[in-house]
């Protein structure tokens, strides 16, 4: 019965922190909380009766069931590392708009983030790069999309009015022949080469 309990547990855990990783709401981390806290008792009641159990037994065996909830924990932690270590590989550079968040990993990997505090969106693709273009492969349905590293000043000079101004280097979206797209969304770059910009 302990064996099924953290087989149950461990998994739901598992799905929740994979899900949580890609699309998450305030109620996901309510949730895992809940199965941990669940998890750690079971876990402690697990411990002493299979110990009670060796003492009678003097079997090591006694301690499958811990055993099994101990290779659930490993599991999920591992889960959790390769997350933070996909969200911590160094950024050549991120850019921001009110709806999405673009992090391009120097690896050649990029992280897209939408949402806001109630309720997150990331996804995954890869990117190649051409001076100051910027190639995003395609992501679930969105097509292929280019963008170009366009200083504030150029920025000021040629597309903003005294009303207008930016202070600010951008990421604009531009189309295969070089020329700007002006009716996708632009981007405030807020970090390059891990030196964070205003």
């Amino acid at each position: 019965m302990r064996i099924f309990l953290f087989t149950v547990l461990g998994t739901w855990l598992a799905y929740l922190i994979y899900r949580s990783h890609f699309e998450n709401t305030l109620f996901d981390g309510i949730w895992i909380l809940l199965i941990l806290l669940i998890s750690f008792l079971v876990f402690f009641i697990s411990l002493r009766k299979d110990y009670l159990s060796f003492q009678i037994s003097k079997k090591y065996l006694s301690f499958i069931s811990t055993f099994v909830g101990v290779l659930f924990a490993l599991l999920n932690i591992g889960f959790i590392s390769y997350f933070n270590y996909l969200d911590n590989k160094p950024s050549l550079l991120k850019a921001r708009n009110e709806d999405e968040s673009l992090d391009f990993k120097t690896d050649g990997t990029l992280s897209v983030y939408n949402g806001n505090a109630f309720a997150q969106s990331r996804y995954y693709s890869t990117y190649t790069r051409h001076d100051n273009i910027f190639e995003i492969k395609e992501i679930l349905n969105h097509p292929k999309r280019r963008f170009m590293i366009i200083p504030k000043a150029i920025i000021n000079r040629n597309y903003a009015n005294e009303h207008d101004t930016v202070n600010i280097n951008m990421l604009l979206p531009i189309s295969s022949s070089g020329n700007l797209v002006v009716n996708l969304n632009s981007y405030n770059i807020t970090e390059y080469n891990g030196v964070k910009t205003k």
